[in-house]
């Protein structure tokens, strides 16, 4: 057993005590979330969970909110999207927080999103897919920047940086893919070029040769990769297997540290990577969340942990001065003023999308290591 399923196992354990807790007491505020914390995507709930139960307990360290702890209530998602829904409706009948944390499994929440709009809790999320904010849904949050900013960025490198006239593309067969391949041609049209080859995958495949041969033989000379955390290790291994050296720009799962566990340097070789930051170099407060994460945990965070992190602060920030009503809550995130966090500069810009987050880089994996560095990057209008 490697060391990080060691670790997931251990998480889902642990986490298990966690779920499901009724408030215990009137001196605590309990907030929710709904995060995968068994099956395929326990993955990724390992960084939504340590990073949120971090923000706890500073929060709770330096004195709670005007000395009422804050605690946390985890409901497990699962990988299925009625799961999913079935825990958001247990948070707000059981539980009744003023505000609740979802994940960034978009496909779940876009399941979860009239329950959202029925329950009249603000929800705080990160999955990406522009559909989301496009349900325009005034409870709803987003924490991270939306695809539409990652294809900008993806679009960039293609043009910019590899200088490539003949792109392809691979991607899950899955609304978060198909709608990430939609985007990306759009932007890529914007500077004139077209994918040369356009392959597809499902959520379960373990074999990925086929497709990667077709994308050799197609004589693209970059290739964008839209993929999770699993199937994006995989890819990368069978890439370096097929003897595959042209330029792979991969979408954020492959900035992920549960991603990196899954490979080694080799297969890392001419692959570039979006993502929301790189924590270790943007200002003081990030180091210092990235070195006391690693001291914690044992491993370095990544972006969607950071974003956790910062939101629960905006939270414990929103309850502080509005209190924990959640239509005053609401009003304090749609109303948002920019707040500098770890991972970045937050900001409602009242444009209808409830985006909070408008920064993107891509960065270059340096060679025969895991470690990367920065090589260009985008903002949205008026951030």
């Amino acid at each position: 057993m490697t060391r990080k399923a060691s670790l997931i196992l251990g998480l889902a354990a642990t986490l298990l005590g966690f779920v499901a807790q009724p408030a215990l007491a009137q001196e605590e505020i309990v907030i929710g979330a709904t995060v995968p914390i068994t099956g395929n995507f326990a993955a990724t709930g390992i960084n939504y969970y340590n990073s949120l139960r971090m923000a706890q307990d500073d929060i709770n360290a330096a004195g709670g909110i005007k000395g009422k702890k804050i605690n946390i209530v985890f409901e497990d998602t699962q990988s299925t999207n009625s799961t999913a829904v079935n825990a958001l409706v247990k948070l707000v009948r059981q539980t009744k927080p003023p505000l609740i944390f979802l994940n960034s499994l978009s496909v779940q929440i876009l399941a979860q999103e009239q329950e959202i709009a029925k329950a009249g809790v603000p929800v705080l999320y990160s999955g990406a897919l522009v559909a989301l904010h496009e349900k325009k849904n005034p409870m709803m949050f987003r924490i991270r920047p939306a695809d539409d900013l990652q294809a900008a960025i993806l679009a960039k490198g293609i043009d910019e940086v590899i200088k490539a006239k003949k792109p392809a593309i691979i991607h899950m067969q899955d609304e978060y893919g198909a709608g990430t391949a939609k985007l990306l041609e759009a932007e890529l049209a914007k500077r004139n070029l077209s994918f040369v080859a356009k392959e597809t995958f499902s959520p379960r495949d373990n074999d990925f040769s086929a497709q990667l041969l077709n994308i050799k033989n197609s004589g693209a000379d970059a290739v964008i990769c839209v993929t999770y955390n699993r199937d994006g290790g995989l890819i990368m291994k069978q890439r370096r297997a097929l003897g595959i050296e042209t330029p792979f720009l991969c979408t954020t799962a492959m900035f992920s540290a549960t991603t990196l566990e899954l490979v080694e340097p080799d297969d890392l070789k001419n692959v570039y990577a979006a993502g929301d930051v790189v924590l270790e170099t943007r200002n003081d407060r990030s180091k210092d969340f990235v070195k006391r994460y690693a001291e914690r945990w044992g491993f370095k965070p990544d972006p969607y942990g950071a974003a956790y992190y910062d939101a629960m602060f905006m939270v414990a920030d929103a309850i502080g001065k509005v209190g924990s009503d959640p239509v005053k809550l609401q009003e304090y995130f749609a109303n948002l003023t920019p707040y500098e966090g770890t991972a970045q500069r937050y900001l409602n810009q009242k444009n209808g999308t409830n985006n909070l987050a408008h920064s993107v880089v891509l960065v270059k994996f340096k060679a025969g290591t895991k470690d990367f560095e920065q090589v260009t990057s985008f903002s949205a209008a008026g951030n």
